[in-house]
């Protein structure tokens, strides 16, 4: 698709030191279409959850201070039935300033959840329309699938799983010197698509119980936690970069030796 066909494109290049895997150049990113679309929800719904994580913190002062032997859980007042429970404690107090404030803070928290809450059923729809495979993928949910297919701005611009793990910062940069073999993190590359890759990683060593036998082989091989999670990612690099461009072509489960 030309540029001049987008209704709107975002570009960026990735720069960092140049690694073995022999890429000069990085494609350039364009988005159009329902791909945009994806990234640009996901963006507004983590700005969402980062505005509703502060006003959460700032209203858990607030009812402390009203209520001292209130013990609230953490992470509880972004679900819906205890942000119910605060909403109703304070419509039975008496209506100070203090309380009057808890009572905005609390209802724009509600507010900003059903928006969110909102925009992932946006995404999840979009995802399965543009990328069912990865909602297939085994510890792959819709935030990190909405994340890679925003931050990759179309597989087809990459000629090799290779060249994506450069943009992404997941090809490791060999350090090793006399007997010691050792790769250090490429510190270039899209931040973005990194992270999604390391929470990738995270989430199928939870879940999967493949991944957390791969993970323990290369710590008995000797690499670090750290190490075996990078080797980890550029095997993730490599799985979807197959499951967005030719899906019919990948095996069931990820191949980790």
């Amino acid at each position: 698709m030309s540029a001049g066909s987008l209704t709107r494109s975002t570009r960026w290049r990735s720069h960092g030191p140049r690694c073995e895997e022999g890429i000069d150049t990085l494609p350039t990113a364009r988005l159009a279409g329902t791909e945009l679309e994806i990234r640009l929800l996901a963006l507004h719904r983590e700005r969402l959850v980062d505005t509703r994580t502060r006003l959460i913190n700032e209203l858990r002062w607030q009812l402390h201070d009203l209520w001292p032997d209130w013990e609230i859980p953490k992470r509880v007042l972004i679900h819906p039935s205890w942000q119910t429970k605060v909403t109703q404690r304070l419509r039975r107090a008496a209506s100070t300033v203090q309380v009057q404030i808890a009572r905005d803070m609390i209802a724009r928290v509600r507010e900003l959840t059903r928006t969110i809450t909102h925009l992932y059923e946006q995404l999840a729809g979009l995802v399965n329309q543009v990328a069912p495979q990865l909602l297939a993928e085994k510890g792959l949910g819709v935030l990190i699938a909405a994340k890679l297919i925003g931050e990759i701005a179309g597989i087809d611009r990459f000629t090799s799983d290779a060249q994506l793990a450069r943009i992404s910062g997941c090809a490791p940069i060999p350090v090793s010197s006399g007997r010691s073999d050792r790769h250090r993190l490429d510190p270039g590359g899209n931040r973005q698509l990194n992270h999604a890759f390391h929470m990738l990683a995270l989430t199928k060593i939870l879940h999967d119980p493949r991944t957390a036998v791969y993970i323990a082989k290369q710590r008995s091989n000797g690499k670090t936690s750290k190490e075996a999670i990078r080797c980890l990612k550029r095997h993730l690099v490599r799985r979807v970069y197959h499951l967005l461009h030719d899906p019919n072509s990948v095996p069931i489960t990820i191949c980790l030796t």
